[in-house]
């Protein structure tokens, strides 16, 4: 089915969250590569 966009607009920005709030360089690596496939994602079923 299809991906809420309001869902992962609110995944992407706790990834964010996520990643500012890394306690050490793995956690906040492991949080932005997320964050990057959630962001490839989101520019995948969004219209330009």
């Amino acid at each position: 089915g299809d991906i809420d966009r309001a869902d992962l607009a609110r995944r992407i920005q706790e990834a964010k969250e996520d990643a500012a709030d890394a306690k050490d360089d793995q956690a906040r690596s492991k949080a932005e590569q997320f964050l990057s496939q959630l962001t490839t994602l989101e520019g995948a079923i969004l219209p330009a």
